[in-house]
This record gives structure tokens, sequence and C-alpha cells, in this order.
């Protein structure tokens, strides 16, 4: 049990052999004595529970924890780690609740970063976008170096795309099944994204919508079917983003996923060739470098 703070995290394989283990650490923290050991081993188990989607072990743990009389920090992280349970399993009411919880009750940097962004979020995949957009405004102002300010710029711009001079939410067509869409992704629940994604880029394209909108569908589209084992439709989805909607500032991630994709088959002269037509394309985006950088690798593999 004093190992679990320290165990790498796994991924979402229900297997026999992790749920015993699971219930065995469970069972074990429950026969040690009450004290701040417990209470730092209980925190630690809780999060081991949510890297391993185990989610109702990791709200038994945090509902058995909140009915101490913790200090707030400790408190936060109760809250933050059920909160992130919650999510995960659905809840997104509760979820924001407790998110919000954790955000007012932490002190130190990280925890209130970490609370902040997943109750953006949580707003996000609830389609309250104002609130949304509040949310990772506030977290960007505070955490402009944190790891998840990229994406939280990447959501403010979506929400604001279309808006005049950018100013508040411009619920663009396809916005609410998109939201929904990258929730269920969040939640590997991949038919329920990839049927979201393909409602979300249809009503784009009826209202007349070709931007960011539809551009994030097809890219939430392409991850689904990969996920679901369809590579050809997910490299289609790719394509449309990257020919149809060429000027859109996910072009050039689009072109790069199709290559990768064709990559990941052993396709490489087809890689290649989406490669060289990203650079051609977009010489100036900020992945370039990158890809620059994988085409001389192979070539030079070609070349052997």
């Amino acid at each position: 049990l004093l190992q679990v703070g320290n165990t790498p995290g796994g991924g979402t394989a229900s297997t026999r052999a992790d749920h015993l283990e699971a219930e065995s650490l469970l069972a074990a923290w429950r026969q040690l004595p009450e004290g701040e050991k417990r209470v730092q081993l209980g925190l630690a188990l809780s999060a081991y529970m949510r890297q391993r989607s185990r989610w109702q072990l990791a709200r038994e743990i945090g509902s058995e924890l909140s009915r101490l009389d913790l200090p707030a920090e400790s408190q936060a992280v109760v809250e933050l780690d059920q909160g992130m349970a919650a999510l995960y399993s659905g809840n997104i009411g509760e979820a924001s609740e407790r998110l919000g919880k954790a955000r007012d009750l932490a002190a130190a940097d990280e925890l209130r970063g970490e609370a902040l962004y997943a109750f953006a979020e949580s707003r996000f995949y609830a389609v309250d976008f104002a609130a949304a957009l509040a949310g990772f405004n506030l977290f960007v102002e505070e955490f402009p170096r944190n790891p998840h300010t990229n994406d939280a710029l990447d959501r403010i711009y979506l929400l604001e795309a279309g808006s005049p001079l950018g100013g508040g939410v411009h619920e663009a067509p396809g916005l609410e099944p998109l939201a929904r869409g990258l929730y269920a992704e969040e939640r590997s629940l991949w038919d329920e994204a990839a049927e979201l994604a393909r409602d979300a880029d249809l009503e784009a394209v009826t209202e007349g919508e070709k931007g960011e909108v539809r551009a994030h569908a097809l890219l939430l589209l392409s991850r689904a079917e990969e996920a679901r084992g369809f590579p050809e439709a997910a490299i289609g989805a790719c394509l449309l983003v990257a020919d149809s909607l060429s000027q859109d500032r996910l072009a050039p991630v689009a072109r790069k996923r199709a290559g990768d994709l064709f990559l990941s088959a052993g396709l490489v002269d087809q890689a290649l060739g989406h490669y060289e037509e990203l650079l051609a394309r977009h010489p100036r985006s900020w992945i370039a470098p990158q890809v620059r950088r994988l085409v001389t690798e192979l070539r030079a593999r070609v070349a052997q």
C-alpha cells in the first residue's frame, strides 16, 4: 500500500487481476488506523483508482475521506478527485459542484490550476458555454504557463469563433453536439463520439458554418473512427479538413494526422506525400519544423 502513490498510471483495460488488486488495496487501506498517514494514503489511493478508471472505488474512498475533519488543502484534493470521478462517470452536475469547491479551497497553485481547468471543462461538456468561457479565461489569466494553457486557449478560440471582435460566446452551428462528442471521447465512448461528431459536422454544413466547429468535428470523427478500427474513415475525415477547409488553422494538424495514420499502417510513401504536402501548403505552421525533421528521417530510412 505504501507504494500506491508511486505506481505508474495504467490504461482503462478492465481485467480480473486489475480488479482484484484494486479491491485488495482498498481493503488494506480500510484496515489502517485513523490518523494523518491513513489520510495521505487515502488521497494517493483515490488518485490511483482514478488513473485506472476505477471510478466507483475512487468515489468510495473520497466519500470516506470527506467525512473527516481535514485541512482545507486536503479537502480540496478530495473534492478534486471526487469531481473527476463524477465527471468520468457521466455525472456532470456533481462534477462541476465538487470541482468548484476544489477550486475555491485550493491554495497551492498546482492544485488550484487543475481544479480551475477541470471545472471549466465540466461546464463546456455540459454545454454551459458562458460559464466555460469565463472559466477558461480565468485559468489562462492565472496560469499562463500551465500544461493545460494551450488546451484552454483552444477552447476559448472555439467558443469565441465568429463572435464580433472575439467578444463573448458565439454558439456556432454544431457547437453543442461537438461538446457532447468531445465529452464522449473523454470517456472513450467511441460509438457515441462518432455519432455526435457526424451530427456536429452535418449541423455546421447545413447552417453554412465551415470553420472552427466543423474542423474540430471532423478531427473528432477521425479519432473516433481510428479507435473503432476504421482507419480509412479516419483518414477520410482528416482529409476533409486538410482539403475542404484548407485555410482553417487546423488544416495542417489534419494533414499531419493523415500522414501519421498512413505511417502507422506502414505506408511510408503515402505518409511522406502528406507530410510534404503540409510543408508546401503551410510552411510557416507551428508543426512545420517537426514535420521537416520527420520527412528527413523517413527519407533516410527509405534510402537505406
